[in-house]
C-alpha cells in the first residue's frame, strides 16, 4: 500500500539546469498491465491511437520491466524474471521509497541498453511541476521514481484520488490501475491531457500494447506513429516517458531513447487488432517456420547431392522460399496460424519456382540467377518503401522480439547482398562484356538500396557489400595490401556518407545509428552487438551454413575454370564472413547468404564440368552461343566473363 501524501500545495524548488518549456493543461499518465487493444476501453476509440512494442530488457517481460523501462526511457528490467521491483516503503513526508533501488540500478548498468533508471521521476521533480503517483501497486513506483529511488508524493487510490489531486492543483500525475478502472480514472481527469499506455501484455509480453492520448493532448483524433520505429500506428515503450513529458511541457532528457510520439493517418480498433494478431500469430510460428525450413534445406541438400538432375529442381525450390516469406504479408495469413502460413507461403514459392524452371529447362543457371534476381527485387524494393513487408516476415522484423521496426533486417540484408552476387555473377558468366555495365551499376544501387538511411538503413550491410561487391568488381586485379587498404577506405567513405546524410536529418527522423553517434555511445553500441553476434549460434538458421558448406564440398565444383563464377564465390565467401562479423546477428547473415549460394554453386558444379571430349572443346570455342549438355554457357562467354569489370584488359580466348 502507498502512503497517502499531504495536499499539494508546495512547489518543488526548479534548479537553474531545469528545462521548462510552455506550460500546458495538467497532463495524466495511465499505466495499465495486460492492456490490449482487444479490451481496451472504447473511450479509446475516440482518442490519438497506435499499437505499442512493449520489449523491455528480455523478450519475455512483466509489468515490473515495464515500469522501470517506461521511467528509464530505455529499455531496463528486473535482476531476475517474474521477481519484481522489490519491497516499496513509505518515506514519512507523504512519498515512498524503492529498498532495492541500488540494485536495480546495479543491474541495469549491465545491460546492453544506454539510459539511466529514474529519468522520468527526475525529470518530473526538476522541472517545477507539481506532481503525485496515484495507484494501488506498489511496483508502479519504479516508473517515477528519481534518480535515488523516491517518489516524493504517492497516493493509494484510483479515480476518487486523482480527482482530489487535480481539484488540489496537481500538474501531472501517473496513474497505476487495472484495466476496468481506466474509465473512471479518465472521466476524473477529462479537463487535462490523458495518455493511456499498456505497460505489460498477457503471455509475457507476446502481444502488442495499447498508447492513447485524449484530445487535449492535441495529438489528433486519428492515429499515431513513432520516429523510433519509422512506422506508422506503432510506437514503442520507450517513447512513453518522453511523449508524457512533452504533453506536461518538459523537455525530454537526453538519456531517454524513446521518441516523442505524432499524429498519423486513421485507424480503426478492428484494424490495431488485427495488427496484434498478426504479430502475434507470427511471433509464434516463426520458429516453427524456421526449422521447417532448414528442415527442406538438409533434406534438398542430400538429394542435390546423390541425384545430379535433382540439383536444379532442388535449388529452384528452395531459392524460391526467401523471396515468398515476404511476399506472403501482402495477405492475412495469420487469421489462420500457421496453416495459413504454410498454404501462403508453399503457393507463393511455387509460383516463383514454376516461371524459373521453365526459363532454366535448358540451360538451369538461367533459372537460379532469375530467383536470384527476384529475391534482390523484393528485399530492396521493399527497403525503397521502408521495408514494410519484413515487418512480421517469418524471415523479417518482429514487433514483439523489438529488434528492428525499418529497413532492411540482418538476414533481409543477408538475402539482398547473396541475391545480387549471384545475379551479377551468373550475368556476366553467361552474357560477358554486355552484361558488365549493368552489373556494375546493380552493384551500386544495392549499396544504396541497402545502406542509405532513407531506405535499408543497415550499417553492417554497407560493412559487407562493398568489400564483397568489390571482389567481383576487382576481379582481374592481383590483391594487394595496398589494394585492400583501398577496398577499406572505400568502405569507410561510403559509411561516412550515408551517416553525415544521416545527421544532417532532423533527430527525429535519423536512424538508430545517428542516434549513437550523435549520443557519443558508437563503442559500447559496437561491444553489445558483438555480444548479441555470439548468440546467433543458437538459432537454428545458422544451420544452414553448416548444410550449404557440405553440400558445396560434397559435388565439389570448381568455379576457378570460369573466372565469373570464381568472382562470384569469392564475393559470396566474403560477404558470409564480414556480413556474420560486423552484424549483430552473426551467423544468420551468413545463413541467408547461404541460401542463395549453395544452390547456385551445386547447380553450376554441373554446368563447370571439365569437356567430355575433344569434340565438345571444339564446339565451344567456335560458337559464342553453345552451351554444355548440363545446362551452363559456352567457353566463349566465360572468356568473355573473365574481364569482368576490367573493361581495359585485352579479350583472352581458351
Amino acid at each position: 500500500m502507498m502512503a497517502t501524501a499531504p495536499a499539494m500545495t508546495a512547489t518543488t524548488p526548479v534548479p537553474p539546469a531545469a528545462a521548462v518549456l510552455a506550460p500546458r493543461p495538467p497532463a495524466v499518465l495511465v499505466l495499465v498491465a495486460d492492456l490490449q487493444w482487444t479490451g481496451a476501453p472504447a473511450l479509446l476509440d475516440g482518442w490519438a491511437r497506435t499499437s505499442v512494442s512493449l520489449r523491455s530488457d528480455r523478450p519475455r517481460a512483466d509489468a515490473a520491466d515495464g515500469y522501470l523501462t517506461v521511467g528509464k526511457g530505455a529499455r531496463s528490467g528486473t535482476p531476475e524474471p517474474d521477481t519484481g521491483v522489490g519491497p516499496v516503503v513509505a518515506t514519512g513526508d507523504g512519498g515512498v521509497r524503492l529498498v532495492d533501488w541500488d540494485r536495480l540500478r546495479a543491474h541495469d548498468t549491465t545491460l546492453d541498453f544506454d539510459g539511466e533508471l529514474g529519468a522520468l521521476g527526475q525529470a518530473l521533480t526538476t522541472s517545477g511541476r507539481r506532481w503525485a503517483l496515484v495507484g494501488p501497486d506498489p511496483a508502479a513506483a519504479a516508473a517515477v521514481a528519481d534518480r535515488d529511488g523516491v517518489v516524493p508524493r504517492a497516493v493509494d487510490g484510483g479515480a476518487p484520488a486523482v480527482a482530489a489531486a487535480l481539484a488540489d492543483g496537481a500538474d501531472a500525475l501517473v496513474v497505476a490501475v487495472p484495466a476496468p478502472e481506466v474509465p473512471a480514472v479518465v472521466a476524473a481527469a477529462e479537463q487535462g491531457c490523458v495518455v493511456v499506455a499498456s505497460v505489460s501484455s498477457p503471455e509475457q509480453n507476446r502481444h502488442l500494447g495499447v498508447l492513447a492520448a485524449s484530445p487535449p493532448c492535441e495529438l489528433g483524433q486519428a492515429g499515431l506513429s513513432s520516429p523510433s520505429t519509422h512506422q506508422s500506428h506503432l510506437a514503442t515503450l520507450l517513447d512513453v516517458a518522453p511523449t508524457f513529458l512533452s504533453r506536461l511541457g518538459v523537455e525530454p532528457p537526453e538519456t531517454m531513447r524513446g521518441s516523442i510520439v505524432r499524429p498519423s493517418p486513421p485507424i480503426s480498433r478492428a484494424e490495431l487488432v488485427d495488427r496484434d494478431r498478426r504479430a502475434h500469430t507470427a511471433d509464434g510460428v516463426r520458429t516453427r517456420l524456421v526449422w521447417l525450413f532448414v528442415t527442406l534445406t538438409a533434406v534438398g541438400a542430400v538429394v542435390a547431392v546423390r541425384w545430379r538432375r535433382s540439383r536444379a529442381p532442388v535449388a529452384w525450390g528452395l531459392m524460391a522460399v526467401p523471396p515468398a516469406s515476404f511476399l506472403i504479408m501482402v495477405v492475412p495469413w495469420w487469421r489462420w496460424g500457421l496453416a495459413g502460413a504454410l498454404v501462403a507461403g508453399g503457393v507463393t514459392a511455387g509460383l516463383l519456382a514454376l516461371p524459373a524452371a521453365v526459363v532454366g529447362r535448358r540451360r538451369p543457371l538461367l533459372g537460379v540467377g532469375a530467383l536470384a534476381a527476384v529475391t534482390v527485387a523484393v528485399v530492396g524494393i521493399d527497403a525503397v518503401f521502408g521495408g514494410r513487408l519484413e515487418i512480421d516476415a517469418p524471415f523479417g522484423n518482429s514487433p514483439v522480439g523489438a529488434g528492428r521496426f525499418y529497413g532492411v533486417g540482418n538476414i533481409g540484408s543477408g538475402l539482398l547482398m547473396g541475391g545480387l552476387i549471384v545475379a551479377v555473377g551468373l550475368a556476366v558468366q553467361r552474357w560477358g562484356r554486355r552484361a558488365v555495365t549493368p552489373g556494375a551499376a546493380a552493384l551500386g544501387a544495392g549499396v544504396v538500396v541497402g545502406g542509405a538511411p532513407w531506405f535499408g538503413a543497415d550499417v553492417g550491410g554497407v560493412l559487407a557489400s562493398v568489400p564483397a561487391y568489390s571482389t567481383i568488381v576487382l576481379a582481374r586485379r592481383r590483391w594487394s595490401v595496398r589494394l585492400l587498404a583501398g577496398v577499406v577506405a572505400v568502405t569507410a567513405l561510403v559509411l561516412a556518407l550515408f551517416v553525415a546524410a544521416d545527421l544532417a536529418r532532423p533527430p527525429a527522423a535519423r536512424t538508430h545509428l545517428g542516434r549513437i553517434i550523435s549520443d557519443g555511445g558508437l563503442v559500447d553500441a559496437m561491444v553489445n552487438k558483438a555480444n548479441r553476434a555470439l548468440e546467433s549460434v543458437q538459432n537454428p538458421l545458422s544451420l544452414i551454413v553448416v548444410i550449404g558448406v557440405a553440400a558445396v564440398v560434397a559435388v565439389r565444383p570448381r568455379p576457378g575454370r570460369d573466372p565469373a563464377l570464381s568472382a562470384m564465390t569469392w564475393a559470396l565467401v566474403v560477404a558470409g564472413v564480414v556480413g556474420s562479423a560486423v552484424n549483430d546477428s552473426g551467423l544468420l547473415v551468413a545463413a541467408a547468404v547461404s541460401t542463395m549460394a549453395w544452390p547456385t554453386l551445386v547447380v553450376a558444379a554441373d554446368a563447370d564440368a571439365p569437356p567430355r571430349s575433344t569434340a565438345g572443346i571444339a564446339a565451344t570455342t567456335t560458337s559464342p552461343d553453345a552451351t554444355s549438355d548440363a545446362g551452363g554457357t559456352g567457353a566463349s562467354s566465360n572468356v568473355a566473363a573473365s574481364v569482368l569489370i576490367d573493361r581495359a584488359a585485352p579479350e583472352e580466348r581458351r
